[in-house]
C-alpha cells in the first residue's frame, strides 16, 4: 500500500537519532549508539496521501533500558 517509508527517532529534546528507510515493511532499529532513556519514533510516506510532500503514518513512543 504504502511505497518509500521512512523512520526516524528523536530524542526527548527533538533531535533526530536515527534515521532509515523502511523496505518490505521492516526496518532495524541499532540500540548501541542509543543511550538508555525515552525516544520519539515517526513513520512517514512520501508522498503523502493527499499527494504534497510527507505524510504521517505513525509516531510512537520507544523505551530504552
Amino acid at each position: 500500500k504504502y511505497q518509500d517509508l521512512k523512520f526516524e527517532l528523536y530524542d526527548l529534546q527533538g533531535k533526530c537519532v536515527q534515521q532509515s528507510a523502511i523496505s518490505n515493511l521492516q526496518s532495524v532499529i541499532h540500540r548501541g549508539n542509543l543511550s538508555a532513556g525515552t525516544y520519539i519514533y515517526k513513520i512517514t510516506v512520501s508522498p503523502s496521501p493527499s499527494g504534497e510532500g510527507r505524510g504521517e503514518v505513525a509516531t510512537g513512543k520507544l523505551i530504552v533500558q
